[in-house]
């Protein structure tokens, strides 16, 4: 379900933040069927397959530089979108 959010052939989520955006966001927060991508999403929302001593400042400030990506790429987007 969340893996369609951040499916390159949706229109509107490449109009927001590009094709090469949305492949890169996906590397991070989910995992494909070669195990390619951190999971970073499933991890957290499930607490499962991350332990302990992986939650540490570096994991917190990545999670945190992500979010940032995400709410800058769609506050961009809006500012654009009131200016034409």
């Amino acid at each position: 379900m969340y893996g369609d959010l951040l499916n390159d052939t949706d229109e509107c989520m490449v109009s927001i933040f590009g094709k090469n955006h949305i492949k890169n966001l996906a590397y991070f927060f989910l995992q494909n069927n070669n195990g390619v991508g951190q999971n970073i999403r499933n991890s957290l929302a499930h607490w499962s397959g991350i332990t302990n001593k992986q939650m540490n400042l570096m994991f917190a400030a990545k999670v945190i530089w992500l979010m940032t990506d995400i709410i800058n790429t769609l506050l961009i987007d809006c500012i654009h979108r009131q200016s034409e």
